[in-house]
């Protein structure tokens, strides 16, 4: 996660946590908000077999509407299972939603090779 996110779009999805154990995903300020979720993980076989049980049933009662975070945030609610988070201090990085993301992420790499 990102604890030197900047509110740009409104859709940023943001990590709550305590000790570096996440406590709540969600699209807008939680209490003990520590950065913006980058979306970048590396799941326990176990965690992702039980998520990837969970996010079949989330998906038949609910539909597909739902995006990745958020299922994940409701996984995280109703069960045992817990996630821990790492920052990534100052590195560059875009979350790229839209068209103009992508020119951005494009400027981005341009100047990491550049250096």
């Amino acid at each position: 996660m990102d604890e030197n996110y900047k509110v740009l779009t409104g859709d940023e999805c943001v990590v709550a946590g305590r000790d570096s154990v996440v406590t709540g995903l969600s699209l807008g300020k939680l209490p003990d908000t520590r950065g913006e979720f980058l979306g970048l993980s590396k799941f326990e076989p176990a965690f992702l077999t039980d998520f990837c049980d969970f996010a079949e049933e989330y998906f038949e009662q609910e539909g597909r509407q739902a995006i990745y975070e958020v299922v994940l945030a409701r996984f995280l609610d109703q069960t045992e299972r817990s996630l821990h988070y790492q920052t990534i201090g100052a590195k560059e990085w875009i979350n790229i939603n839209y068209e103009e993301d992508l020119a951005q992420a494009r400027e981005i790499a341009r100047k990491l090779l550049d250096r």
